[in-house]
């Protein structure tokens, strides 16, 4: 099973990394909005036009999703499905990284309690034929600090959380007007210093939810998150970028967003059809 629990734990990381930033903080609501004292009516504007976008797509709270993360220019994972964020998120994904030949074109499942990724072919002798493997999230939660607050931010994030990001940022400007598939945008940007995650405690996110990440961003060598996004004459987001450099490499993530309103199927696989598969036992203390 160890082949099994390193798959699935390599694709939540590849899943997480396209719907949220490379950093993994926040929640709706990540931030708070800079204080008014010292913008200039611009800098207000700007935030008012970003205020916008969040309570938009908060209205439609579902859309279809195609995501692309990459290290260094390299592909590393490519996503497409549909992501319904009104109760947390949840939603269904197919994913392929192409660094691990049997994660190609896998069925992925955010549910409230649990993440669901169908058993690769090969396993499935290892399962007794069953074709879903099951991680609850209180399970993972329960391995770290670092892990629960990742499991936080599953559960509240959503695309909102880019738009949130360039607010708290106060560094946040209006790139121009753009065309991404088709669709007329309003291209924005801004830069997120590491320093500024203390104050990033969205719902859902602890006091020790943050401090755990910060740690996680100083091991990687993370000190800033480059946020991007382009927004449609609805107030939607078409599209969002972040870019973060780590000690492994530039890390590039890239969700595109369309069919904002559809319906997303929550169901759940049928239990004579699933097994349990447990994340790794965490390491002794004092272990490298």
């Amino acid at each position: 099973m160890r082949g099994l629990r390193f798959r699935t734990a390599s694709a939540v990381v590849a899943v997480v990394a396209v719907l949220g930033p490379v950093s993994g903080c926040g929640g709706s609501g990540a931030g708070p909005t800079p204080s008014a004292q010292g913008q200039t009516q611009a800098a207000l504007a700007l935030t008012a036009d970003l205020v916008k976008v969040e309570d938009a797509s908060a209205k439609e709270h579902s859309a279809r999703v195609e995501g692309i993360h990459r290290v260094d220019g390299v592909l590393r994972a490519r996503m497409t499905g549909e992501l319904d964020w009104a109760d947390g998120q949840q939603g269904d994904f197919t994913l392929t990284m192409p660094s691990s030949p049997q994660i190609t074109n896998a069925r992925f499942e955010f549910r409230k309690d649990a993440i669901y990724m169908s058993t690769p072919a090969k396993f499935l002798k290892l399962t007794g034929g069953k074709h879903w493997l099951r991680t609850p999230l209180g399970m993972l939660a329960a391995q770290s600090a670092t892990q629960k607050a990742r499991v936080d931010m599953i559960r509240q994030a959503n695309p909102t959380l880019s738009v949130r990001m360039l607010i708290a940022s106060g560094d946040v400007h209006r790139v121009g007007r753009e065309t991404v598939h088709g669709v007329a945008t309003t291209h924005y940007a801004g830069t997120l210093d590491a320093s500024r995650l203390a104050t990033l405690r969205g719902r859902g996110l602890t006091p020790d939810d943050v401090k755990s990440l910060k740690e996680e961003l100083a091991a990687k060598g993370i000190t800033q998150e480059h946020v991007d996004v382009w927004v449609d004459s609805r107030n939607l987001l078409v599209e969002k970028r972040t870019r973060t450099r780590t000690a492994a490499g530039e890390q590039t993530s890239t969700a595109y967003y369309s069919h904002y309103g559809l319906a997303v199927d929550v169901s759940v696989p049928a239990l004579s059809d699933t097994t349990l598969l447990p994340p790794p036992a965490p390491k002794p203390s004092g272990t490298a």
